[in-house]
């Protein structure tokens, strides 16, 4: 049973200034929208308080008090109400957010204790290497875009059961030169990239938030710096039914390779590409040649990994040999074909978050600030109208 009154307040939450806590308004309104056909009701007029109303509706029905409000959940005990947490099903994006008010001393206790001994909130739940920001609502700022943000108090990595600090990192390379992390979660991505334990990457996000850009260049580096000795790029999957196949473009291999690798041509040009392949330091496999192969001692991108399905995701992993890693970049919602929703490899992919052996191995950032340019933030302005 739900009461007007709760659908009141997710009414008012919905636009609030804090983003995280208006997303979650959002999403509950979508759930119950879904579920509306096995929903009763609480539709009396009543007085008091939200939370009161709540406690009497759950005593009236002899019914248990749903919520994960602590002083609600208090309140409801002391009039021996039975209540229950709750858990909203959502994909793993690497990045929890914990909001936290401070002081006239830009004290606060809780991110004191982080700080101090590395244990993670009781209120938050964190996997192993996911990642946690800090951010203090007494202290609202503008961010680039003019946007409602808040200030950040420090960014923190889950690893052993302990939040361990971790400290801004930047990527240079002789094509692009520095490039330094633009927002937190792309610290974060960035912190990932230079663990050599993490030899599986996702970078997540919409358009235009920098996650082929950032592989890629990472690469690129590790390239440059000789740390490897080859980027092997596995090419967006979606040109045809189940896996492209450069036999049916014109041209030598570089011709045909290069309307599938984008990104690359982006970052360090045509001639550079030529140079690359000349000195076999860089390999484009298209997904239809990749069975039987063994990759050692490279960084595998796999761009536009959206658009591959539960077996292509475990083929592409079972291709990482010694002292190479796999990197992936992807949007769930930029799906390219009805083919890889069912079964799509990325969500496969997250499980592994959770997985008691291979968890350390595996480390995954959405990236949500796009960057790419004014203009292109109008195409996530348009998404979120649909």
């Amino acid at each position: 049973m739900i009461s007007s009154g709760v659908l009141k307040q997710l009414d008012g939450l919905k636009n609030s200034e804090n983003k995280e806590l208006g997303f979650k308004a959002r999403r509950a309104a979508i759930i119950i929208s879904k579920n509306i056909d096995n929903i009763t009701w609480d539709t009396t007029k009543r007085t008091g308080t939200v939370d009161e109303q709540l406690i009497k509706i759950t005593e009236e029905v002899h019914g248990i008090l749903i919520t994960n409000d602590i002083y609600l959940k208090i309140e409801a005990m002391s009039k021996n109400v039975p209540t229950k947490g709750y858990s909203l099903k959502s994909e793993y994006t690497g990045v929890e957010y914990l909001y936290i008010h401070t002081d006239e001393n830009r004290y606060n206790e809780e991110l004191d204790k982080i700080l101090q001994t590395g244990e993670k909130p009781k209120a938050i739940n964190l996997e192993e290497n996911q990642y946690l920001i800090v951010k203090d609502l007494n202290s609202p700022i503008k961010d680039r875009n003019g946007e409602l943000d808040y200030t950040l108090m420090g960014i923190f990595k889950y690893n052993n059961k302990k939040l361990h600090s971790i400290n801004e990192k930047t990527i240079k390379n002789k094509w692009t030169g520095y490039i330094k992390p633009r927002n937190p979660e792309q610290v974060c991505l960035f912190d990932g990239l230079y663990d050599p334990q993490n030899t599986i990457v996702y970078a997540g996000g919409s358009f235009g938030v920098g996650k082929s850009f950032i592989l890629s260049n990472f690469a690129l580096q590790e390239l440059e710096k000789e740390n490897i000795r080859k980027i092997i790029y596995i090419p967006n999957n979606a040109y045809v039914e189940n896996a492209m196949d450069l036999g049916f473009l014109p041209g030598d291999k570089i011709e045909k390779s290069m309307p599938s690798i984008g990104p690359l041509v982006d970052l360090i040009g045509i001639d550079e590409i030529s140079r690359l392949f000349a000195e076999e330091r860089l390999e484009v496999v298209p997904l239809a040649y990749i069975r039987g192969r063994n990759f050692e001692n490279s960084i595998i991108l796999v761009n536009e990994a959206q658009n591959l399905d539960f077996d292509h995701i475990k083929l592409l992993i079972g291709r990482v040999g010694e002292k190479s890693r796999i990197f992936f970049d992807g949007s769930l919602k930029q799906i390219d074909s009805d083919i890889f929703k069912n079964k799509n490899g990325l969500k496969l992919l997250l499980n592994l978050a959770k997985s008691p052996n291979y968890s350390k191995l595996f480390s995954t950032v959405r990236l949500q600030t796009v960057e790419r340019s004014i203009t292109a933030q109008v195409a996530e302005y348009l998404d979120n109208l649909e």
